[in-house]
């Protein structure tokens, strides 16, 4: 959930119910991520999307998740969440149209060593994008999971490595929620007891500094 500039509330996340009424509606698909925008009042915004909502299918059928949003400085909603084992974001106008100049026609995968979803996602200054979640390998033993892309959606390779950067705890790890420094630096807390972060000039190296 955010809210933007106008007090009105943004919520995201899922449905596979079988709403007619949506014209993008893919009736084989199960999982399209939900968008609704609210006024302060609490009734839904008509002039968002169709009817104050936005149904919108990945084209992978299955195995969708939406769980964070944030809007950028120019009211654009940006989601973080998952399809097909790979981070996902996408991008959609204040006006509920998803974003086709972002990524690769509105949206971005990223795909990490195993099984991913990002939960968390905040921008830095400059809009540069960071999403947050967890990673699993083939040990089955998850891992705290970034990446970071520009501000029109592409991986910023420079991030960590090639784009990405996991970090192995010992346990089970997922970055839950972030937030940013003033100086673009993330701030992450880990299983809902560990805090760390990158600082800004070492995010190519993927130098955690544990918090007391």
């Amino acid at each position: 959930m955010a809210i933007d500039s106008q007090g009105r509330i943004i919520v995201v996340g899922v449905t596979d119910a079988q709403f007619a009424s949506f014209p993008d509606y893919r009736s084989t698909a199960t999982g399209n991520l939900f968008l609704a925008r609210y006024l302060p009042s609490g009734k839904l915004d008509t002039s968002f999307g169709h009817n104050g909502m936005v149904s919108y299918s990945s084209g992978i059928f299955t195995g969708i998740e939406a769980n964070a949003l944030t809007i950028d400085s120019a009211g654009r909603i940006i989601i973080g969440g998952s399809v097909g084992g790979e981070f996902l974001a996408a991008r959609f106008t204040a006006s509920g149209a998803l974003d086709t100049t972002f990524g690769a026609a509105g949206t971005t995968k990223v795909k990490f060593n195993g099984a991913a979803t990002a939960v968390s996602v905040a921008i830095q200054p400059g809009g540069k994008i960071i999403l947050g979640g967890t990673d699993i390998p083939t040990n089955n033993d998850s891992m705290f999971a970034l990446t970071r892309l520009t501000a029109n959606g592409k991986l910023d390779t420079p991030f960590g490595i090639h784009g990405i950067t996991t970090t192995d705890f010992g346990q089970n790890s997922q970055a839950y929620q972030m937030t940013l420094q003033h100086d673009g630096a993330i701030i992450s807390p880990l299983c809902r007891t560990i805090w760390w972060r990158w600082m800004r000039g070492r995010e190519n190296h993927k130098t955690p500094r544990i918090l007391q």
